[in-house]
C-alpha cells in the first residue's frame, strides 16, 4: 500500500521555510521531497494540491467572544475523514466544489478532534487553514476549537494514530509530534486555537464545561489564555493542569454518561454553568451520539457523530434564528429533537 503525507512547513532562521512531503510504499523505503522558500512581508504562497494557500508567519490568538451574526454551522469530530468533510460542507452550502467559501457572513465552528483514526488529517488541517482566511474575506468566521486528540498529537500520545502515519514516521528521524511542534507552521497555528468559544448566547466546546471548572470561575477568556500559555510552555503533558485534565474542556464526559472521574451532570449543574457563562445553550462533541440531538430540555446539544464512510452518517448542526437543525450529507435538514 502507498502512503503519502504533507506538505509540512518547518520554520527556519531569517524567514526561511522548509517544505517536506513524505511518501512510503510497502515495497520501498520512505522517500521525501523537500523544497525551500522565504516569507515575504510575513507571507508565503503555497501551491497546494486543491487550492493556493497563503501561509502567514505570525498567528494571533483566536478571539474568545463573538456577537451572533447570521447563521452558525457546527461540526463534531472529523478524525481525518477529509472526503466526508468536503461532501458535508459542499452539500450544506458552506463551500462549493472549487473550495470557495459560500457561507457568507456566517460562522463555521469545528468542535475539535480532526486528528487520529482517519488517514487524511493533514488535508483537513490545510483545508481549515485555507477556509479560515476565505471566511474572513467574506466577513464570516471560522472557529477551530482544540479537542483531546489535538492535544494528544502535540504531546506524542499515539494511541489512536492511523496506521498510515505510524508507517511513514517510524521510517524517518522525525516523530509525528515534531510535525506539530512550535518549529512548524501548523504547530504554531494550532497553539493559537481555543478550547471554547462563545458566539452570542451559545457556548461551543469540544468535550464540555464541567461544574468543577465553572466553580473555579474559569471564564471563557481564562480557559483559552491558560491553554495558550500551557501549549507555549514545556509542560504540555502536565497531569495537574486542569484545562487538559478530566474536568477540563478537552476531556470531560459528564454531560451524557456517569463518567468515572466526575459522574453525570445534573440539571441544576447545567443551569449553574449556563448562568455563569451567560449562555442559553452549550454545543459539544467528544462523546458519541448516533445523531445530533439535544439533552436537558434543549440546553445541551451533542454533535459528535461517529463517522463511518460506508454509512453516510455525518451531520452538521445548523443554527438559524434560534432554531437548531441536523443537516446530513445530502443537505437535508431536520429540527433537532
Amino acid at each position: 500500500m502507498n502512503y503519502q503525507d504533507g506538505p509540512h512547513i518547518f520554520l527556519k532562521e531569517n524567514d526561511a521555510i522548509e517544505i517536506i512531503n513524505f511518501h512510503h510504499s510497502s515495497n520501498d523505503p520512505i522517500q521525501f521531497e523537500t523544497d525551500q522558500g522565504f516569507f515575504q512581508k510575513g507571507e508565503y504562497l503555497l501551491n497546494y494540491q486543491d487550492f493556493p494557500i497563503k501561509l502567514k508567519k505570525n498567528n494571533a490568538p483566536a478571539e474568545s467572544l463573538y456577537p451572533l451574526t447570521g447563521k452558525i454551522a457546527a461540526i463534531g469530530d472529523i478524525h481525518g475523514e477529509y472526503d466526508i468533510l468536503i461532501k458535508l460542507l459542499v452539500n450544506n452550502g458552506i463551500i462549493n466544489h472549487q473550495f470557495d467559501w459560500t457561507w457568507g457572513k456566517n460562522h463555521l465552528v469545528f468542535c475539535g478532534d480532526l486528528f487520529d483514526r482517519g488517514t487524511k488529517v493533514t488535508e483537513c488541517l490545510w483545508l481549515i487553514y485555507y477556509l479560515e482566511q476565505e471566511a474572513a474575506k467574506a466577513g464570516g468566521e471560522l472557529h477551530y476549537l482544540l479537542g483531546n486528540h489535538e492535544h494528544m498529537a502535540m504531546t506524542a500520545d499515539y494511541r489512536y494514530l492511523a496506521k498510515k502515519y505510524k508507517k511513514i514516521y517510524s521510517n524517518t528521524s522525525l516523530d509525528y509530534a515534531d510535525l506539530f511542534s512550535q518549529k512548524t507552521l501548523l504547530g504554531q497555528w494550532l497553539r493559537m486555537k481555543n478550547a471554547v468559544v462563545k458566539i452570542g448566547p451559545y457556548l461551543f466546546v469540544h468535550a464540555g464545561i464541567s461544574p468543577a471548572l465553572a466553580d473555579l470561575e474559569y471564564s471563557v477568556e481564562k480557559i483559552n489564555n491558560d491553554l495558550h500559555q500551557h501549549l507555549a510552555s514545556n509542560s504540555n503533558s502536565d497531569p495537574d493542569f486542569v484545562i487538559t485534565g478530566p474536568q477540563g474542556p478537552l476531556w470531560y464526559r459528564g454531560y451524557l454518561i456517569d463518567w468515572q472521574f466526575t459522574g453525570k451532570i445534573t440539571d441544576n449543574e447545567v443551569d449553574r454553568i449556563r448562568e455563569f457563562y451567560q449562555v442559553k445553550k452549550i454545543i459539544f462533541a467528544h462523546t458519541n451520539v448516533p445523531q445530533i440531538r439535544s439533552f436537558c430540555n434543549q440546553k445541551l446539544f451533542a454533535i459528535d457523530i461517529p463517522i463511518e464512510e460506508e454509512l453516510d452518517n455525518a451531520q452538521a448542526l445548523i443554527i438559524e434564528d434560534d432554531n437548531f437543525y441536523a443537516a446530513d450529507l445530502n443537505g437535508k435538514k431536520i429540527l433537532v429533537p
